[in-house]
């Protein structure tokens, strides 16, 4: 089996007028957007997700609980 990288992923959103850059992970073709407009943040969690060979099954839970401990 071939482990395929998590990578960071930005995207441009709008408010009204306001547009604003957030990041996101993307694997494969997974792509979760909007996650924090903390780029550093989102770095920290690739990596995590990476050295660990998440499997992309468990994604979607890895970044409530990186929310909830970050942004509560």
């Amino acid at each position: 089996m071939v482990y395929m990288m998590y990578q960071l992923c930005t995207s441009t959103h709008f408010i009204k007028e306001h547009a604003y850059i957030s990041y996101g992970i993307q694997h494969d073709s997974m792509r979760i957007e909007d996650i924090s407009l903390s780029k550093g943040s989102v770095e920290a969690l690739v990596v995590l997700c990476n050295q660990g060979k998440l499997d992309p099954i468990h994604l979607e839970n890895v970044i409530e609980d990186f929310l909830a401990v970050n942004f509560s």
